[in-house]
């Protein structure tokens, strides 16, 4: 791991913030924006400013004196690469004088919808490719690894729950559901996504711990609906099955079109296969997670 404080030493030494995510709201009900400058959701994250950060450093537009800026939560994505700063205690540092700051969230935001598709190729579809796809590969598929494990096979599990279109939200009731058929068939479940603490059969975890979670072929299935968190397995799973839950009916759509922010085949990553299952179908998970 980098030094993750080398910029208390000397604010001033030629640095550099690049800020790749911000977050002045807690991305959760009650505490939720679609404006980037309050949360930049994680989706868009890992699929641009991540992905532009790692082209810059290939590029050697990265300086040894550079502080990569994010959530907290979310430092664990960069610090192996980088060293990272966490974005609440940039804001703390703005304070006392105005850092030389490179913000991708902004120019995100200026390209709206387009954002970084100047690096994909042009044809619609899902033959669509990430440009850099190989020459990034090491960059975009590691990470900062938690120290948890398990010796049985689980399912990792994702659950919406968001102010900011709240209709792709999973419901209690339908979440419970699917926790009681995974558990037909997988006794260890974890879970992540902020106000999903509580789920009784299940142990929640962090992101970070999450992705370390589905980084290990212990892990049968990553399961959830279209959530920042899915992103993760997208790049980081060697789980046998990445399972979609389409609970706002056009997720199929986004991924025929090649379009990165529905997970489409130009920025997986990962050999799991993907499975969409229409929330309105009746669950059935037994071809997938039963054990020989």
């Amino acid at each position: 791991m980098l030094d993750n404080y080398s910029y208390l030493k000397n604010e001033k030494n030629n640095m550099r913030y690049i800020i790749v995510s911000k977050a002045t709201l807690e991305g959760k009900i009650g505490s939720d924006a679609q404006d980037f400058n309050k949360y930049h959701e994680l989706g868009w994250e890992m699929v641009t400013t991540r992905f532009m950060l790692n082209r810059m450093k290939n590029e050697g537009k990265i300086g040894p004196g550079d502080i990569v800026v994010t959530q907290r939560d979310r430092m664990f994505l960069y610090e192996n690469n980088f060293s990272v700063m966490a974005f609440d205690d940039f804001v703390e540092l703005e304070k006392r004088y105005v850092p030389e700051s490179i913000d991708l969230v902004r120019q995100v935001q200026l390209k709206g919808d387009r954002h970084t598709w100047n690096d994909f190729t042009l044809d619609i579809g899902p033959s669509r490719k990430y440009k850099f796809m190989e020459e990034d590969r090491e960059l975009n598929t590691t990470f900062e690894k938690a120290d948890i494990m398990s010796d049985e096979p689980y399912v990792c599990l994702s659950i919406r729950k968001r102010g900011h279109e709240s209709c792709r939200n999973m419901r209690d009731e339908y979440a419970n559901n699917l926790i009681k058929e995974i558990k037909k068939y997988i006794n260890k479940i974890y879970v992540v996504g902020k106000g999903c603490e509580s789920f009784e059969g299940t142990q929640y975890v962090t992101l970070q711990e999450y992705a370390t979670l589905c980084n290990s072929e212990k892990c049968v299935a990553n399961i959830g609906s279209v959530s920042g968190a899915m992103f993760i397995p997208t790049m980081f799973s060697k789980a046998k099955y990445n399972i979609i839950i389409d609970i706002n009916a056009g997720f199929n759509d986004g991924v025929k079109r090649g379009d990165p922010l529905f997970m489409a085949n130009c920025v997986r990553y990962t050999d799991s296969e993907y499975i969409i299952l229409d929330s309105n179908d009746e669950l059935n998970l037994e071809k997938y997670l039963k054990l020989n």
